[in-house]
């Protein structure tokens, strides 16, 4: 369950009528692990020894129920692949999660004493008040008068939210949840996670980075900053980058500080603070040869790699040999990973857990290697705009 299907915050419009109706598709994913514990015996399982994994959403999910009271004991590892920071570190807090309900509810016509005409309502509605697709919010008399519901898609406005009952505390914010303290976690990010590889009419796809002006422009937008200080981080990079092209160096600097780096970094950074259980945190850094090298590491790419079917999805990581040594590798830490909450195995070097002095990290590509604090300067650097960028709202 997406989107507001999943997600609409109805406890403080609906009052006591609605109040457990809040993160239902994390009470969902729950309740599929309360059956895997009655009955994963039956099939040879052990449910002592759950693990559960995700990537994107799916990442983000894992990570919230971290959180979840009535999650505690029914997952005993965790894997957190490049996901985003409003569905993994911190939920909504209540007041945002009913501000984004008014919002759908306007959409859709209906008010505080209409809640129950959701349930009848056909998703195709529901679907089209998310993305903005047209209709009329209040044509039968609704809070908007019959205005025309407004343009623009928010189907990532619902997402869990801490309402003190199902979700009782943010998952990893301001620190690492105590109720999974004892939970080993692995995670990580792909190198260039913003390739826009949703849609081929992209402009992206036919076009370069002229020329170091427009290098310049592209960093001064992407991070706002002025030229200087885009002229200093896009030396830094290339010093420890001197091989890439311009469209390299603008898609890591965008993933770097992106939620999807961040999260991890994040996770990673407060897991290993907590102390309880250990933290493996991994960078993938193969570029895919698909589409003239323009799909790099894009979010996703690593998944024929974990899942080891890379010969199922040459439109993603092509047809070259080295993708069978790769595939091994990351496969097979993931599997050592459920089986014992530790991913080293004999295909890989040593993979330290994670600390927040030496931050051992894996990259996963053509060489496997551990990096302790991979590119830290590009990452501190980075730390310092966002930091100035944050003092200069507040004053």
């Amino acid at each position: 369950m997406l989107n507001a299907l999943g997600f609409l915050y109805l406890a403080e419009i609906g009052g006591e009528k609605f109040s457990r109706s809040a993160n239902l598709g994390m009470q969902d994913i729950v309740l599929a692990l309360e059956w895997v514990r009655d009955n994963i015996d039956h099939f040879g399982g052990n449910p002592g020894s759950v693990t559960v994994f995700g990537q994107s959403g799916g990442g983000g999910k894992t990570a919230i129920l971290h959180g979840m009271p009535a999650a505690r004991g029914l997952f005993h590892r965790a894997i957190i692949q490049s996901t985003l920071w409003d569905t993994a570190i911190e939920a909504l807090e209540p007041h945002q999660a009913s501000a984004a309900t008014e919002l759908m509810l306007s959409r859709l016509g209906l008010n505080a004493t209409r809640l129950d005409e959701l349930q009848q309502m056909p998703t195709e509605r529901l679907m089209s008040a998310l993305t903005g697709a047209g209709g009329v919010a209040s044509g039968q008399g609704g809070v908007n008068g019959g205005r025309t519901t407004p343009d623009g898609d928010i189907s990532l406005r619902y997402v869990p939210v801490k309402d003190g009952r199902t979700l009782t505390v943010h998952p990893f914010h301001p620190g690492a949840s105590e109720l999974s303290a004892t939970v080993p976690i692995m995670c990580g990010s792909n190198e260039t996670e913003g390739v826009p590889y949703q849609n081929p009419d992209d402009p992206f796809w036919k076009s370069e980075i002229a020329d170091e002006g427009a290098l310049r422009t592209q960093v001064t937008r992407a991070h706002r900053v002025d030229d200087d200080e885009a002229d200093r981080l896009i030396g830094l990079y290339r010093k420890h980058r001197p091989n890439d092209s311009r469209g390299d160096l603008a898609l890591i600097m965008a993933a770097d500080n992106s939620a999807l780096r961040l999260s991890a970094l994040a996770i990673a950074e407060r897991k290993a603070a907590q102390g309880q259980a250990p933290v493996y945190m991994y960078m993938f850094t193969w570029r895919s040869p698909v589409n003239h090298g323009k799909l790099r590491s894009m979010h996703c790419m690593e998944l024929p790699f974990v899942f080891d079917h890379v010969d199922n999805t040459p439109f993603m990581n092509g047809v070259g040999k080295d993708r069978y040594a790769l595939a091994e590798a990351m496969s097979e830490a993931w599997v050592s990973f459920a089986r014992t909450g530790n991913p080293n195995h004999k295909g890989l070097p040593e993979w330290p857990a994670f600390d927040n002095t030496r931050r051992a990290t894996m990259m996963f590509d053509t060489e496997c290697k551990t990096v302790n604090d991979p590119y830290g300067e590009e990452r501190l650097a980075m730390e310092a705009v966002r930091a100035r960028q944050a003092a200069a709202t507040t004053r």
